[in-house]
């Protein structure tokens, strides 16, 4: 992996924190207070530390355990983009695994703006049943189901 700057670093540790310790306390601490936040699950972006603690505690909430391994980052200046790959159980007791990237700005070292872009797909039951069917017949595909 590139060299990492000292931004960047803080919150990939402090979601691999978060991750294990089920607290979004040390998380937060990265975000300045009007911070903004967007995901491919919301329709609108989240502003300030309330909203941001909900969807980092929304998400745990969503897995029994989860892992995140950082594959890429680039950073220029104060943005910051990080590739990773999450892979856990969900409350369900379904293993997951996807992929996203993340994008980071920056103001004195605190994450102003976070903004994720994910394969969403892989939580989908339906997509789960089509891997294990494509996995058996590799002629089958969602074109021809």
């Amino acid at each position: 992996m590139p060299t990492v700057d000292a931004k960047s670093h803080a919150f990939m540790e402090a979601i691999k924190e978060m991750e294990l310790s089920r607290s979004v306390d040390q998380l937060l601490l990265l975000f300045t207070a009007d911070a903004t936040l967007d995901s491919i699950a919301y329709d609108e972006p989240r502003t300030g530390l309330a909203d941001i603690r909900t969807f980092w505690e929304e998400y745990l909430g969503a897995f029994k355990e989860v892992a995140t391994k950082f594959t890429q980052v680039i950073n220029v200046n104060d943005v910051a983009v990080l590739e990773w790959t999450s892979k856990g159980t969900l409350t369900n007791g379904l293993p997951v695994r996807y992929r996203g990237a993340t994008l980071l700005e920056f103001v004195d070292d605190r994450v102003k703006s976070f903004r994720a872009y994910y394969d969403s797909a892989a939580f989908i039951p339906e997509y789960e049943k089509h891997l294990k069917r494509t996995s058996r017949n590799p002629a089958h595909s969602f074109a021809n189901p």
